[in-house]
């Protein structure tokens, strides 16, 4: 125990030892002060903690382990209530600056402020990076999530073996831990890399005759995205992909199916419409629809098996149906005011110059060559 005296200071060091990643804690140093008005305590110089009725924790350049977080604030939503009655715990408030979010070897997210709230069985988290910002909120095993102008480094973060170069994400969750709906848009980048992608673009590139994609700095520089749409529903680990929709100067991407996560597998079908004119004559493989006034050719391939490294083949389907944004958030039931800033950026592009036939695929359809 801490030979703790009301009115005096105090301070004990308790060695052990406990390896995270690269780093190995040997010791936690412990002091503080004890008054009839608080309690207050600071570990290790990074950590400062102060009890007066209500807890409040700051820290100074710690990362914080995102996926024990996630596990812990889901165990603890199920037996808070139990665990509890209707003892009222103390409001906990926790500041941290110049921290960062840890998701697994190799990959964080920075942030600048980070602030948490939990009290009356209810939490709220607010993330602020740059010009981005993340909130989220938690009652009961529900929650919300908002992500307004994520940056590359972010982005990078939360899409597991994806890297970007600039441009933004905008993000929408709700519902509880085990079934929810989320929402990305994301614009304005440069894939840089992303192992699925790769394939996709291998695939095509055993077709030369196909359009003469001008994508072959793709392996050096990365994929141009103008804008990416998707939306899915994810129960116990399984995400349904109701609509995913990329826009890229060479291409239109389409597509839908499932992810298993748990099982790290996928199993989707994509519609690809290409921006360049096709010779027709030179193109061998059967599947290939024209589509769009300027008769685009399109092609919808499979992608199934390693999430990480799946495998793409043709598809028997001939299209592949995606939804409008202001239908596919409806669809997901996401309220309005989680989407509202994605709601008005897309219809600010439908405003402005539209993407080549991006909306003539599905009722413009020709002949099969």
């Amino acid at each position: 125990m801490l030979p703790i005296i009301q009115g005096q200071g105090f301070e004990r060091t308790l060695y052990f030892t406990n390896t995270f990643g690269e780093v190995t804690l040997s010791a936690l140093n412990i002091s503080g002060t004890i008054t009839e008005a608080d309690v207050q305590a600071t570990i290790n110089d990074l950590l400062h903690i102060r009890y007066d009725g209500q807890l409040t924790i700051t820290s100074n350049d710690l990362k914080f382990n995102v996926p024990e977080i996630t596990r812990f604030l889901k165990e603890h939503s199920t037996k808070s209530s139990s665990a509890t009655g209707d003892k009222k715990l103390p409001v906990i408030t926790f500041n941290a600056k110049n921290s960062a979010l840890y998701f697994k070897e190799g990959s964080e997210a920075p942030a600048d402020l980070l602030q948490l709230t939990y009290g009356d069985k209810k939490t709220s988290m607010r993330l602020d990076h740059g010009d981005g910002s993340i909130v989220f909120d938690i009652k009961g095993t529900n929650f919300s999530f908002k992500g307004e102008k994520i940056n590359s480094i972010f982005m990078g973060a939360l899409i597991k073996g994806a890297q970007f170069e600039n441009g933004q994400m905008n993000i929408a969750a709700q519902g509880s831990f085990d079934n929810f709906s989320i929402l990305f848009k994301i614009t304005d980048t440069l894939l840089t890399k992303f192992k699925m992608m790769n394939n996709i673009l291998a695939f095509l590139n055993t077709i030369p005759s196909l359009i003469t994609l001008s994508l072959p700095e793709f392996n050096s520089k990365g994929l141009p995205i103008q804008s990416a749409i998707i939306g899915m529903v994810v129960q116990n680990g399984t995400a349904t992909i109701e609509s995913f929709t990329l826009d890229s100067p060479e291409m239109t991407i389409a597509g839908s199916g499932n992810v298993n996560f748990p099982k790290n597998t996928i199993d989707m079908d994509f519609n690809i419409i290409t921006q360049a004119k096709a010779n027709i004559g030179k193109i061998p493989l059967l599947g290939f629809i024209l589509v769009g006034k300027k008769k685009r050719p399109s092609l919808t391939i499979n992608i199934s098996g390693d999430l990480q490294d799946p495998v793409v083949h043709n598809s028997a389907l001939e299209d592949v149906v995606t939804l409008p944004f202001d239908i596919l958030f409806r669809t997901l039931a996401l309220p309005f005011h989680l989407v509202d800033s994605m709601a008005n950026s897309t219809q600010n592009e439908k405003n402005g110059v539209k993407h080549p036939d991006h909306n003539e695929s599905k009722s413009n359809t020709g002949d099969i060559q």
